[in-house]
């Protein structure tokens, strides 16, 4: 007799959760083939994750942490005073003067090494 898993729904914290994943992956200039073959998964599931809708092992996220050399919180955090990680990606991104998403860019390297 075959057994079927019920779909789980893809909560606000997963969603929020793979958006961040996908916003350090493309700050990071990576791509989802990239940190699947740090992995060791398809890019496919780099890329369900990224949607919210597969899980993240321990073991994973400790490599993600060190691939994409952030801090935990980068993944889950999202404070309600603060924009999201992506949101503050996406307003760097839109800076017109590329020398200045440079700068920004640099500087966030920097705080993330500490």
């Amino acid at each position: 007799m075959e057994i079927k898993r019920k779909k789980r729904p893809v909560s606000e914290f997963y969603r929020t959760f793979g958006a961040n994943l996908k916003a350090i992956r493309r700050a990071r200039g990576l791509t989802q083939k990239d940190v699947s073959a740090r992995l060791g998964i398809s890019y496919q599931q780099i890329q369900k994750i990224e949607l919210g809708t597969n899980r993240v092992s321990i073991e994973d996220l400790v490599i993600l942490k060190e691939v994409y050399r952030v801090p935990y919180e980068a993944f889950f955090g999202k404070d309600a005073d603060t924009p999201s990680l992506p949101i503050l990606l996406r307003r760097i991104q839109t800076l017109p003067d590329k020398a200045m998403r440079e700068k920004v860019l640099y500087v966030i390297n920097v705080l993330t090494k500490y």
